[in-house]
């Protein structure tokens, strides 16, 4: 219940933070559609858009680039994690053979003679 309570609360925040955003898009595309004149100097090769087109454009870019930046940024961390688990996995499966050999000599110990004498007995016995 906490989790779709936290699920909803996070809804409606990503809609308050997100509709006055929307808006102010919306407001700044409108009152910019004046043509920009892009022109790309070593190519020769220019283009003519709505302002609003080219800062959207330009945030986008920033946005992915950004976003792929911070995902290279943390190749080493997620390595390092992975690296982690591993360790941690093999240091798992070391310590399940470890318990299982214990165990194994737990159980042979329980077997054995206890004392110098009962050993003599099961040998005299064993013999005979």
């Amino acid at each position: 219940m906490a989790e779709r309570r936290r699920s909803r609360a996070w809804t409606i925040m990503r809609w308050l933070l997100g509709l006055p955003v929307l808006a102010v898009a919306i407001l700044f595309a409108l009152d910019n559609r004046g043509t920009l004149a892009l022109n790309f100097w070593p190519t020769g090769y220019g283009v003519s858009l709505p302002v609003y087109l080219a800062v959207f454009a330009a945030v986008l870019t920033g946005f992915v680039v950004g976003g792929i930046v911070a995902w290279m940024a943390g190749g080493r961390r997620r390595a390092e994690q992975r690296d982690t688990e591993r360790q941690a996995e093999r240091l798992r499966r070391e310590n399940d053979e470890l318990r299982r050999r214990v165990d194994a000599a737990e159980a042979a110990a329980k077997q054995a003679p206890a004392t110098v004498e009962q050993a003599k007995r099961q040998l005299v016995v064993a013999n005979s």
